[in-house]
């Protein structure tokens, strides 16, 4: 049964992992960046070393919320369809960007192997 005490712990499940994502979301698109692990992009050092740190355990700790999240609104969905029906849709687009990141990570490597170059290849700056 899905009480409103219990839907509100699913929306705080669902937010806490939503901003965990964002997080994610940034770190990814710094890691893909060659400026970025050179000092061409006048980034910091410290910056480097969390996102090198951070990503991949972030990773998982997203895709575990998600994971939670998911089966937790599909509980509530069972129960109750219009709370969980919200509560899955935000389950839902935290999917879609969650895809969105692993596109993004991918890509890179895919584009190189088609061309004949090494993963994690990135063009030389200048």
């Amino acid at each position: 049964m899905c009480r409103p005490r219990s839907a509100r712990e699913i929306f705080l499940v669902l937010g806490v992992n939503g901003l965990a994502e964002l997080g994610l979301f940034v770190t990814t698109l710094l890691r893909e960046m060659p400026e970025f692990w050179r000092n061409a992009g006048g980034y910091p050092v410290f910056l480097r070393e969390l996102v090198y740190i951070v990503h991949y355990p972030l990773l998982v700790v997203v895709l575990g919320g998600l994971a939670a999240g998911s089966l937790l609104s599909l509980r509530c969905f069972a129960t109750q369809r219009g709370l969980g029906a919200g509560l899955l849709m935000v389950a839902a687009l935290q999917w879609l960007l969650f895809v969105l990141i692993l596109v993004i990570m991918l890509w890179n490597n895919v584009d190189n192997v088609l061309h004949g170059r090494p993963p994690h290849y990135h063009a030389p700056l200048g």
